[in-house]
């Protein structure tokens, strides 16, 4: 049976650890990983995507903004 740590890294990085072992160590995570819960490490990956996707939106917005005023500049210029 497997079992799945969850947990986080100094800095603000996250992860899951699966190991075959029911009796797996939590020794075998990353230095200074600290155990969290599933429903944690949940949250901690949604509000990761959820800003990434800001972050896509936000840059995709620009180009659009930029790409409209270059054409805008075209325009002017005849």
């Amino acid at each position: 049976m497997a079992t799945t740590f969850h947990y986080t890294l100094p800095g603000g990085a996250f992860g899951t650890r699966t190991v075959d072992a029911d009796d797996a160590p939590a020794a075998d995570l990353p230095e200074g990983a600290e155990l969290i819960t599933e429903e944690q490490y949940t949250e901690l990956l949604t509000a990761h995507q959820d800003a990434k996707a800001q972050k896509y939106a936000e840059r995709q917005a620009a180009d659009l903004a930029e790409r409209q005023a270059a054409y805008d500049a075209l325009v002017t210029v005849g």
